[in-house]
């Protein structure tokens, strides 16, 4: 780090600047301003362990950042399926280096580790957990399963709350895709935030509309004088139509 130039140090200042961000910054947006940071610093002469570290990151995450363009979208990172394709991990092998604590749903690094005691990971871009086990990055909720059920799901795993950091056993669920759709609680991201889920305006009536999607058809369920009302009819029906639904 004595190799560190004065333009790096600021980087510092920069990146903490975007990790207050945090909140704001969603997706790819965040993900470019990170990746962006981290090629500057690097070219400042900052190693990949000291950038892994700041960013709470693997150093392999930070090596694919260098590599990459940036002009990156959403589909770059699965938040659905393992980040990578080694399945020789087993239910054994995860307890010699991590213990999950069921009730809390984190991991915390095992005896005999450089970082026994603590928290174990990070959270990505997307607000899932990701941990790293010898160079090979996890999607913390899929080790949860396999830590409990000595398998890694089958489908995909669904945040029974909502909350894709919440990775609790008893707020998981290996379900198909169908029905973890089914379960979204947000608009997605190319939807007005201030609306409701399966809302929207329309302008020529100036009404709010509601709407949902059933068996590959999109049902049509009122004009309404306020979003509260169009909101709460797609939530009525939502809970009639989609077995997957939580809410």
């Amino acid at each position: 780090m004595n190799n560190v130039s004065a333009t790096s140090q600021q980087n510092t200042t920069s990146f903490s600047s975007i990790n207050r961000r945090h909140a704001s910054l969603r997706g790819a947006a965040k993900r470019k301003a990170w990746i962006t940071l981290v090629k500057e610093m690097h070219r400042d002469g900052w190693p990949v362990a000291a950038l892994a570290e700041m960013c709470e990151a693997s150093k392999p995450t930070i090596r694919r950042w260098l590599q990459r363009d940036e002009g990156l979208d959403d589909t770059e990172t699965s938040s659905l399926t393992p980040i990578n394709s080694r399945t020789d991990l087993t239910r054994e092998m995860l307890h010699d280096v991590l213990v999950y604590n069921q009730d809390t749903g984190e991991f915390i690094w095992g005896s005999g580790r450089p970082r026994t005691g603590k928290l174990a990971g990070w959270t990505d871009f997307h607000g899932y957990r990701k941990i790293s086990i010898s160079g090979h990055e996890y999607l913390a909720h899929h080790l949860a399963w396999l830590y409990v059920f000595g398998v890694l799901p089958r489908h995909e795993i669904d945040h029974i709350n909502g909350d894709r950091s919440d990775n609790r056993i008893t707020n998981l669920r290996d379900v198909r895709r169908k029905i973890n759709t089914q379960n979204q609680r947000r608009r997605r991201k190319d939807g007005s935030p201030e609306l409701p889920l399966g809302t929207s305006f329309d302008k020529a009536r100036n009404k709010f509309a509601a709407y949902i999607g059933h068996n590959g058809k999109t049902i049509a369920l009122g004009r309404f004088d306020t979003p509260e009302e169009a909101g709460a009819a797609y939530l009525a029906a939502k809970r009639v139509l989609h077995d997957g639904c939580t809410i």
